[in-house]
């Protein structure tokens, strides 16, 4: 897996839906920005308490998602999720998270916003 990546390799478009990240960074940088991708515990995001909430405020497609990652969790390992230094998530990726979560992973790459 390469070392930096761009939104433009992440998304598929500028926006691409509701996600917080375009708060932070412009649509020049969506092609241009380079990101530094890093490892994080996923436990250190993910716990009980974020479960409960998802469970209870997610629609059905998205717990569908859950259960299509939990499926085919080899496929999804390196699907980044944009954090900030506090490790608290900025991307919208909860079903990613939480996908991964269930399927036992400790460890998930992630792109470390340095704004």
């Amino acid at each position: 897996m390469k070392n930096e990546t761009t939104l433009y390799d992440v998304y598929d478009e500028y926006p691409d839906e509701d996600e917080l990240i375009w708060n932070y960074v412009g649509e020049i940088d969506f092609e241009n920005l380079r990101f530094p991708i890093n490892r994080i515990k996923i436990h250190k995001i993910v716990d009980n308490n974020f479960l409960n909430s998802f469970k209870k405020n997610s629609d059905s497609w998205q717990k569908k998602y859950v259960k299509h990652i939990v499926n085919n969790i080899n496929k999804f390992k390196d699907i980044p999720v944009i954090v900030d230094f506090d490790n608290k998530i900025i991307v919208d990726g909860n079903h990613r998270l939480i996908g991964m979560y269930l399927s036992g992973l400790k460890y998930v790459n992630v792109i470390d916003i340095n704004y």
